[in-house]
Parts: C-alpha cells; structure tokens; sequence
C-alpha cells in the first residue's frame, strides 16, 4: 500500500512574514497547486532566495514560473499521478 496525498505546510517566523511580504503572498497564492516531494529543493531554494544552477523556478511550488501542467509520475509505475486521481474520482 502507498500513500500518495501527504499534507503539506510552509511555516514561517513572524520575521520572515515581516521582511518578505512579497514571498507570503506566492505562498498564499500557491496553495491549491499540486505538488510532488521531488520539487520541495527547488522550493527551498527560492523560499531562501538563493538562485544557483540547480534551481529551476518552473519547480518551485511558490514561483510564477511553476509548471502546474508537468506530469506526476509514480515513480515505482511512471504511471500520471493526476489521471489515477481523475480516474478514482469517477468511480
């Protein structure tokens, strides 16, 4: 058995809220995205502010550039996430 959807929250300090209003406003505008656990570095990275080779602002759930479209895959299947979920929906 698996476990497929895993709550998932971004706390952040009453500082952080303080000097980076701009980046409490992505979160909040991100929290219907879906999301897969191979993205959270690329998320860190940007909740961080740090921009270095392996970032890809396309897979960081808070970024502008986050691709709501890429495919989800299983990784023991490489079956697409998103159409099981669609498919279980319907039965």
């Amino acid at each position: 058995m698996h476990q497929y959807e895993v709550p998932f929250m971004i706390w952040v300090s009453d500082k952080y809220k303080e000097t980076h209003p701009d980046i409490i406003k992505r979160i909040e505008n991100s929290v219907d995205r879906p999301f897969m656990t191979d993205d959270l570095p690329h998320l860190m990275l940007d909740l961080a502010g740090i921009e270095c080779e392996w970032f890809e602002p396309s897979r960081s759930l808070i970024n502008d550039q986050y691709n709501v479209n890429r495919k989800r895959l299983l990784e023991d299947s490489k079956q697409d996430y998103d159409e099981i979920m669609k498919s279980a929906s319907l039965n």
